[in-house]
């Protein structure tokens, strides 16, 4: 099943499942949140979610062009979690499907693990580049700007945080056997490149906290009705859930409904809520 086709029954999934509960749940004090991971998320599902009035959290997938964007911002005030693991940062998003409110989260331990994984990543990367670069500096070019134009053709697709500069050197050419005589004028002189490769270290730091972030969205805009880590805590209870939905309690005012990215081995949910039985299929 393709992707965007396997996102939109899952949106039709949820929105059947909060249909049932408030048809079969209608003295329900408390207002249901659906949770969902980032294979949830979409302009189109969450503008369904939307429009049928649900309360959602979800996670932002990091390939979408709004959260490259958020990633990459310099935050200069962060907030500690209470519980120490980490910080975040909240961010008002007006998007397409509507009004959200981002929480970037940056834990800790994310942070130590991206930071072992970019110290590898640079090392490895540096030698391939140096080596890669190497191989350019024996070659013979007929005019400086031939140099140059090879140099920037060479260093495509190079990191940003990798800085690659040269050097030209000009070399005499003779086309006689043995010693020039003193003085001789050269047959030719060709041109070689003098690659140099350095690591802007402060690229590097701001890619290791982009990596070690991840974005939680909601579209409860007080923070007065759900807090920020209240938010940032119903989301990591979903990843307990396996297989199905579950239902857990949290706060006096909502229900959290954590729906899974992948359905179970069957192709469908099944979760139970007191009384109430919903079984859905995704096929």
């Amino acid at each position: 099943m393709a992707i965007a086709q396997t996102k939109s029954h899952l949106s039709a999934a949820v929105k059947d499942v909060m249909t049932q509960l408030r048809e079969q749940l209608p003295q329900e004090q408390e207002q249901q949140i659906v949770i969902f991971d980032s294979g949830g998320y979409s302009e189109a599902n969450v503008k369904s979610y939307n429009e049928a009035k649900m309360l959602w959290i979800s996670r932002v997938p990091e390939t979408s062009t709004a959260a490259k964007t958020a990633l990459e911002e310099e935050y200069e005030q962060w907030h500690p979690l209470t519980d120490e693991s980490g910080d975040y940062v909240v961010r008002l998003m007006d998007l397409p499907q509507g009004k959200e409110r981002w929480i970037i989260v940056r834990p800790h331990a994310r942070l130590l693990a991206a930071n072992k994984q970019m110290d590898k990543k640079v090392k490895k990367t540096q030698e391939h580049w140096e080596k890669r670069l190497g191989h350019l500096s024996n070659q013979d070019f007929a005019c400086q700007n031939d140099a140059q134009q090879a140099f920037k053709q060479a260093i495509k697709g190079k990191p940003s945080w990798l800085v690659a500069t040269f050097t030209l050197r000009s070399e005499a050419r003779y086309l006689r056997r043995g010693k020039p005589k003193k003085d001789a004028p050269p047959d030719k002189t060709v041109w070689r490149l003098v690659p140099t490769i350095s690591i802007d270290q402060q690229q590097v730091e701001t890619q290791i906290r982009k990596n070690a972030c991840f974005i939680i969205t909601t579209n409860i805009l007080d923070e007065q009705q759900l807090s920020h880590e209240q938010v940032i805590t119903a989301y990591k209870e979903q990843g307990g859930v396996e297989r199905g939905c579950a239902f857990s309690q949290r706060s006096p005012v909502f229900r959290f409904l954590h729906f899974p990215q992948e359905a179970g081995a069957g192709g469908g949910f099944e979760f139970h809520h007191g009384a109430l039985s919903v079984s859905l299929s995704l096929s």
